[in-house]
């Protein structure tokens, strides 16, 4: 085997690395529109398509691409900023408290229909839900009391404490 075929053999490796780059870059660029990543399949994305498309150029495999590395720059900066935003936007979903759904009442205010002891009915959000305690309090109707738990269609409850009234 000759230097020159073992150049050509290493070449051709290296070309093959770029287009895989390149590839691996599309397909996490693209992964990043369908998976919660929180931007990070974004910067993976970019960061392969630059290093694929440089390993490309310096090979003189794509001899028709003029490489301009200040336009290259200039997309990378832009591919990771739009990522950047793309993954503040889903960590900013993520953290938001729930809408929808029984857990969306933990944490609220309720008001006592009925009471007895350790159970009773409270109204929330407009619908009336049965509640329990751990201890027996005494809760008149109006009372205000704080959902701490959802427990199979049933609320956990715990009295409003006199300060927190005043405020």
């Amino acid at each position: 085997m000759t230097s020159e075929d073992a150049i050509f053999n290493s070449v051709a490796w290296v070309n093959a690395g770029g287009l895989f780059l390149i590839a691996i870059g599309v397909c996490f660029v693209v992964g990043e529109f369908f998976l919660p990543a929180f931007g990070l399949f974004g910067f993976a994305g970019v960061a392969a398509l630059i290093i694929g498309t440089v390993i490309l150029d310096q090979t003189g495999y794509i001899t028709s691409l003029d490489l301009n590395i200040p336009l290259l720059l200039s997309l990378a900066v832009g591919g990771l900023a739009l990522s950047g935003l793309g993954g503040w936007y889903a960590w900013k979903l993520h953290r938001r408290k729930i809408s929808a759904g029984p857990e969306s009442l933990l944490g609220d205010m309720a008001e006592i229909v009925n009471w007895s002891g350790t159970s009773g009915h409270v109204r929330i959000q407009g619908d009336i839900w049965q509640a329990y305690a751990d201890t027996p309090f005494r809760g008149q109707t109006g009372d205000k009391v704080l959902v701490c738990l959802v427990d199979h269609m049933k609320l956990k409850i715990r009295p409003q404490e006199k300060e927190q009234e005043k405020e």
